[in-house]
């Protein structure tokens, strides 16, 4: 599905290094008492601008520090802007690997080669959000949770609120059309004709163009993928050339996720789904607030957004697989995930282990919902399996390849 991009000639790779300069940071030398992580991600890409992943990282660390860090040490933690360049992003990790990272924790990796890069340095990548086909598919990833194949669970909503004709609208971006290929392989599974495949450039501004060719195919759903730079533009433009029927979107999408917020006012009625428990008006779960805490304490000004959650539960995650290691660096970090047989519990997630799972989809509980007056509503406190979300249409979980 997403084709393997190749990191350019050598005189690129002297541009690139002198990126990294600024894009990794961290101390010159690492003590003795400390375990060096990296997470990388795009948070000044002119297409994708997300810097919540790199703050919430720093806050995720600061509160495992101050906690006592892991097995009495402390965490140094690397993080590198990707600006979803390729090349960039190749060079985080080979510095990760140059480092000797202990692992690639969280983040958002864009492109299969950096998998490849990763298993040649067997550097384990725990909780990524599995946004590439090679995260379910390499055997030193360990997804956070179902990622792109999350937004198949809107198509069991879809299709018990009535729609049989589903248009798909999506990025041309590689991680946006695996989920969007993933989407339209499970609705195609649970017999729901895809009645329109549209691709827009990164670059748009104006949708008009793209959500009429939705809107002819007679489509009465329509399924968003954008990056969450261009999502307040989308539907505006759908509720423009007067559509108001069924339509759907992933949370990772969303430039918020907070009750009220200006993402969720303009998308009233909107299916959503996601991976981790969104906040509500009425109160939050004990994790979901103590982790709303700890950004507000060590990052504040940080957006409470699905993608701050997502990225503190993966620091969480490696923080309690790890708690009792004798020792932590990339080969202990890969054994003890590799035979992870007691769930780990983090709150934030579903239970959490590797012994018996296929596909490395180590964690398939999904929470669904609908915007209702600017706050996104849980059909459930608690997270369903995928499988048993989509069983409930007769449809089937469609895995990257």
């Amino acid at each position: 599905m997403v084709t393997s991009r190749r990191v350019l000639a050598a005189a690129i790779g002297m541009v690139v290094t002198a990126a990294m300069t600024s894009a990794c940071k961290g101390k010159d030398d690492v003590a003795s008492d400390e375990v060096v992580v990296y997470s990388i991600a795009s948070i000044t890409g002119q297409v994708l601008s997300q810097p919540e992943y790199k703050t919430v990282a720093e806050a995720a660390v600061e509160k495992i520090n101050a906690d006592g860090g892991i097995a009495g040490k402390n965490l140094k933690l690397v993080f590198c802007d990707t600006k979803l360049d390729p090349n960039i992003e190749a060079g985080c990790v080979r510095e990760a690997i140059q480092a000797k990272a202990a692992a690639m924790v969280g983040g958002l990796e864009a492109y299969p080669d950096t998998f490849k890069q990763l298993e040649a340095a067997k550097i384990p990548s725990i909780g990524n959000v599995g946004f590439t086909p090679g995260a379910f598919e390499n055997p030193i990833s360990f997804p956070l949770g179902s990622g792109p194949m999350g937004i198949e669970a809107t198509i069991a909503s879809m299709v018990k609120a009535g729609s049989t004709k589903i248009g798909i609208l999506v990025l041309d971006a590689p991680g946006a059309i695996v989920g969007s290929e993933l989407l339209k392989a499970a609705a195609e599974s649970a017999s729901v004709e895809v009645s329109a495949y549209v691709k827009f450039p990164p670059a748009t501004t104006d949708f008009t163009s793209y959500y009429a060719k939705v809107l002819e195919s007679g489509a009465d759903g329509v399924a968003l993928l954008t990056g969450a730079n261009s999502f307040l533009a989308a539907p505006t433009e759908l509720k423009g050339q007067g559509y108001t029927g069924i339509a759907s979107t992933y949370d990772g999408n969303l430039l918020d996720t907070t009750p009220g917020g200006e993402t969720l006012s303009q998308i009233d009625g909107y299916y959503v789904s996601g991976i981790v428990p969104w906040q509500t008006s009425s109160g939050n779960p004990p994790a979901l607030q103590e982790a709303i805490d700890t950004i507000e304490k060590y990052a504040p000004g940080t957006e409470i957004s699905s993608v701050a959650i997502q990225q503190y539960a993966a620091f969480m995650l490696f923080a309690s697989a790890m708690k009792d290691a004798d020792r932590i660096d990339a080969a202990s970090v890969l054994d003890t995930f590799n035979n992870l047989s007691n769930p780990v519990e983090t709150g934030l997630i579903g239970p959490y282990s590797v012994v018996g799972k296929k596909d490395r989809l180590f964690n398939e509980a999904v929470y669904t919902g609908q915007v209702n007056d600017g706050e996104i509503v849980a059909d459930s406190l608690e997270p369903r399996p995928l499988s048993e979300i989509l069983g409930d249409v007769d449809a089937t979980i469609q895995h990257p390849n």
